[in-house]
């Protein structure tokens, strides 16, 4: 198993913010396609919610990768 813990870079509402959201989101999927854990758990601050516009960069990261959000069920109103 291959855990890493993240602290993603934080919405200033900025084109630069988007794109290294985006790199660190492609970086973890490379550390992980280039290493031969089965499994990859990523645990930290994401600094998304569903409302960010980091949202759809973070959705297709969990899918392209079989990750699955855990906490969403459990916070209401909370950045994550």
């Amino acid at each position: 198993m291959l855990c890493c813990n993240v602290y993603m870079p934080t919405d200033y509402g900025t084109n630069d913010c988007l794109d290294e959201y985006i790199d660190m989101c492609s970086k973890l999927s490379a550390l992980h396609a280039d290493n031969d854990a089965a499994f990859l758990l990523v645990a930290g601050d994401f600094n998304c919610d569903v409302n960010s516009r980091f949202y759809y960069t973070f959705s297709q990261f969990c899918n392209d990768n079989q990750l699955i959000c855990s906490d969403y069920a459990r916070l209401t109103d909370a950045v994550t």
